[in-house]
């Protein structure tokens, strides 16, 4: 044998204990620092002994960083050494050892400590064996940026298959006690902080369960502030982006997945279960091969392009089951920059609340050049967007227009159907569905503009389509018809003062209005609340289907959601 590395191999081989990815470095690290001489123990070189990892049988290692503790340790316990270099954590952030830690390795910052930033993640993990950044003991760590411009809370640094968890925390679902907190983030005119940060090559990253927050007041790039995260196959979930002087607005982002892979998927990169409110400049932006779902954002406002939804210069991606509140400027927000076809995007199952403000905007703005190939947009002579599918959304209030085609360029092979558009609030400068900028937008088909519920009078103009602005009963006169199975009607909420825009039992204007798309769409078999829209007979409008009452032994026993039986 060559040290205790083969020793431990020897001892786990007896007992059965498969070798795991990590454990042959192990086993040399081991041998290294304690070798076998001909005549026993051999002194380990005296430049390995900081870096003395945890022996675990082979298992994954657990280290910690605890910056209360007077001494720095070797990082292998949640206690404080007695001595610097001995059994206990690290101190610092800048004092992780990040050549001990390998894939399948936790580094655990302590409940209850305070963290002075950066930190800079020094290792990758593997597919299947991701390094874990968590918080141990069950409760919340702090990272304070102490209102230091241009500081970062925690740099993926490159590295990939690294994850960031806070354990607990998810504000969608009511719990806004997180276990990983970042506070006092900072930016200025000319440098850029953020929470959370990856601009270097990285890729397979998450970052979950953390609470990010700042206050800066001061004009910066509209990329700064929250999590900024140029990575491919990120999942960036159940965090809280918020301003700290709530409702007094954050100058900057809350997240921006800005990342492409180059394929015909959706769901690459994942953004979902985040609640991000009071920022001034864009809520959640992505890029390409993006879904962006069952997201909160709210009071996104003040920058005069201020985006709450936002896919930018990407194809192959969908905006679903989210809620927008209280926001101004565009909600959802579709804007090519480059001089190319995007296209495939998908926005559904979407509940806009949203008075002031627009609801989604196709935008081919154009001029910043031919689109990259990893953006899957294809390069042109000029901007477009191609194949937006807009179904099944609940458009329950707007200052603006519902749906508003931008700019002069070309925006084809869209699909409008059963949607719920709400009376906007400012009818004598818009219609609900603004399709024309000097050119109209183009359909999929004949049938593609269909079986939306518009909470609109008789005389009023819906739409500007085609150069002339029309009422229902006048664009279900046109060859071919638009919005001939369409109607006009005030949908019935369960609560709409409480915002709760579930259709109520007694509604008669979205309930069986709607055709059923399931042949299709297939990502349309459940709602915005995970329930399964009907296989066969009709749908309802808007982003919920209604529930039914059930009877049984001639009386009403309960409420069920329709579904396929």
């Amino acid at each position: 044998m060559k040290g205790l590395g083969d020793l431990v191999a020897k001892g786990a081989k007896a007992l059965g204990i498969t070798e795991c990815g990590g454990c042959s470095r192990r086993r040399a690290t081991l041998n290294r620092w304690i070798p076998f001489g001909a005549h026993g123990l051999v002194a380990p070189a005296q430049h390995d002994s900081p870096r003395i990892r945890p022996i675990s049988g082979g298992a994954a290692a657990q280290w910690y960083v605890r910056e209360s503790c007077t001494n720095n340790g070797n990082g292998t316990s949640s206690s404080c050494a007695a001595s610097p270099g001995g059994t206990g954590a690290w101190k610092l952030f800048s004092q992780i050892v990040w050549g001990s830690i390998v894939a399948g390795d936790t580094l655990n910052l302590v409940t209850g400590e305070t963290y002075t930033p950066p930190l800079t993640i020094g290792s990758s993990g593997i597919a299947g064996s991701p390094i874990t950044i968590t918080v141990s003991g069950g409760g919340t760590a702090t990272i304070d940026v102490a209102g230091v411009a241009g500081l970062v809370g925690i740099n993926f640094n490159g590295q990939s298959y690294v994850t960031v968890d806070g354990v607990i925390g998810n504000r969608v679902a009511g719990q806004s006690t997180y276990g990983l907190r970042i506070i006092n983030n900072a930016s200025n005119a000319g440098t850029n902080g953020y929470c959370v940060y990856e601009n270097n090559g990285g890729a397979n990253n998450k970052t979950m369960h953390v609470e990010c927050s700042g206050s800066t007041t001061v004009a910066l790039d509209d990329n700064g502030g929250g999590m900024y995260l140029a990575m491919k196959y990120a999942e960036i979930a159940y965090n809280w982006i918020h301003s700290t002087t709530a409702p007094t607005r954050w100058l900057g982002t809350g997240i921006t997945s800005w990342s492409s892979t180059g394929s015909t998927a959706f769901n690459d990169n994942l953004v979902h279960h985040n609640w991000v409110q009071d920022m001034q400049n864009d809520g959640i932006r992505c890029g390409a091969n993006c879904s962006l779902y069952n997201n909160h954002v709210q009071n996104i406002a003040g920058s005069g392009h201020s985006d709450s939804l936002l896919i930018q210069s990407g194809g192959y991606s969908a905006i679903y089951n989210n809620v927008v509140r209280d926001s101004g400027d565009q909600n959802i927000y579709l804007d090519n920059l480059y001089d190319s076809i995007c296209a495939h995007i998908r926005i559904y199952n979407n509940v806009i609340d949203s008075d002031p403000g627009f609801g989604v905007i196709l935008d081919p703005e154009g001029g910043a050049g031919a689109g990259v190939a990893a953006s899957t947009c294809t390069t042109g002579s000029a901007a477009a967007w191609d194949d937006v599918v807009i179904v099944n959304n609940t458009f329950a209030k707007t200052s603006a227009a519902q749906i508003r085609k931008g700019r002069d360029k070309a925006v084809t092979n869209v699909v409008i159907k059963n949607n719920i558009f709400g009376r906007h609030s400012n009818p004598g400068s818009y219609t609900n569905l603004d399709l024309r900028n000097t050119i109209d937008l183009t359909l999929l088909d004949a049938n593609a503009w269909d079986y939306d519920v518009f909470d609109e009078s008789a005389v009023a103009a819906l739409s500007n389509y085609g150069g002339v602005y029309r009422t229902l009963a006048q664009l279900q006169a046109l060859s071919p018809a638009r919005e001939f199975h369409g109607k006009l009607g005030t949908p019935a909420y369960v609560d709409s003062a409480g915002r709760d825009y579930h259709l109520a039992a007694s509604d008669t204007a979205a309930k069986n209005a709607g055709v059923n798309l399931t042949s299709s769409y297939s990502f349309l078999a459940t709602d915005k609340d995970g329930l399964p829209r009907p296989s066969s007979g009709v749908w309802d409008v808007g982003a919920y289907q209604a529930p039914v009452a059930v009877a049984a032994r001639g009386r009403i026993t309960q409420v069920q959601r329709r579904s396929a039986t």
